[in-house]
């Protein structure tokens, strides 16, 4: 296993196995209270750094499963002072996002998984058995676990044919079926910008962190990092919004229970690690971008997003979750219990205003 950024375990793991990923101890995020007027922008459009970069005005509009993200600029990384923070992953650059975009207010729950007629694999030996004791919740609304990258776009690909919409992801070479033994040797994207298809999708990891910071830039959407400790410690603010190392009992819960961040969010960070559609990257002299990642890179090296029940303070941090873990793909079989996934769909300035 290579560590690509400095601190414990906050890095992104470049693992051939999700397995491995699961048996790190490092990778839980939480999420983060809707009263966050220290960490967050001023009401309004305030400029986050300079008089280029416009933060959209922070207000939950949710509804139907999913919550708006309106376009917008925002700094993403995190300053040098930050503890724990990744030396090549996290360097500070404004990212605009010219698209707002809807993301699911949770999780994807067991019950959204078996509505599509798809199965919920039972505990294998290489799953929570032999994980440290770690266990997943059996109620609807415990988050859809134990599949693969691949099982997670073709969830998002049926929702967008039930819907009429477009398939974002096309993925190739595919067999089995979903829930089961369901594989796939390739993926290629359908538009000339990710961003472009009106589809569900997997986020890439710079929506990811803007959803999750929700205009705030101190280490946690939460609140700031005291006591800055790697140790399995008891920040209050992450006690109130996320299931991590401190109050999980090392098992998933259902979604929902924790407090949202101030677009109405819920467990983006904790409980289980979420997938993108993103490679990692690093930042160091990357200058201000807009629409990053809408070109998905095909070799297979995917962002894990937020972190797992069992993540220590260091890997809740918003600008670790844009660049977690890496899993190579292709990859058979199922994984275990700490990796989930949500979806979100680029939408029009009209239905924007309108949501």
């Amino acid at each position: 296993m290579e560590r690509i950024s400095s601190g414990s375990c906050e890095g992104r793991a470049r693992l051939g196995s999700l397995l491995v990923l699961l048996m790190l101890g490092c990778n839980k995020a939480a999420p983060a209270p809707p009263n966050m007027s220290a960490a967050t922008v001023d009401a309004g459009e305030t400029p986050i750094q300079s008089g280029t970069c416009v933060h959209p005005t922070i207000e939950a509009r949710c509804h139907d499963g999913m919550c708006l993200v309106p376009a917008g600029c925002y700094l993403r990384g995190s300053p040098r002072d930050e503890p724990h923070r990744g030396r090549y992953t996290e360097e500070q650059r404004e990212v605009t996002l010219t698209h707002p975009f809807l993301m699911g207010t949770y999780e994807t729950t067991q019950a959204e998984w078996t509505s599509l007629g798809y199965r919920i694999q039972p505990p294998t030996d290489v799953s929570e058995k032999n994980m440290n004791g770690a266990r997943t919740c059996s109620e609807p609304s415990c988050p859809a676990t134990r599949l693969t990258w691949y099982e997670a776009v073709e969830f998002a690909n049926e929702r967008s044919r039930r819907e009429g919409r477009q398939l974002c992801i096309e993925l190739l070479g595919c067999s089995g079926k979903v829930g089961e033994d369901f594989e796939c040797t390739g993926y290629k994207q359908t538009t000339k910008s990710y961003y472009e298809c009106d589809g569900y999708r997997l986020p890439t990891s710079v929506e990811f962190e803007y959803a999750t910071r929700a205009g705030t830039r101190t280490a946690f959407y939460s609140g700031s990092y005291e006591p800055p400790s790697d140790d399995c410690v008891a920040i209050e603010h992450l006690m109130d919004a996320a299931w991590y190392c401190k109050n999980s009992k090392n098992a998933t819960h259902p979604v929902g229970l924790k407090k949202p961040n101030a677009w109405g969010f819920f467990d983006l960070m904790g409980n289980v690690a979420e997938m993108t559609a993103s490679a990692p990257e690093d930042t160091v002299g990357m200058g201000p971008a807009t629409d990053p990642q809408g070109t998905l890179d095909l070799s297979g090296h995917l962002v894990f997003a937020g972190g797992i029940f069992h993540s220590t303070p260091s890997t809740l941090r918003s600008a670790l979750q844009a660049l977690a873990l890496v899993v190579e793909l292709p990859r058979a079989s199922s994984i275990g219990p700490g990796i989930g996934f949500r979806l979100v769909r680029t939408v029009s300035s009209a239905e924007a205003a309108t949501w």
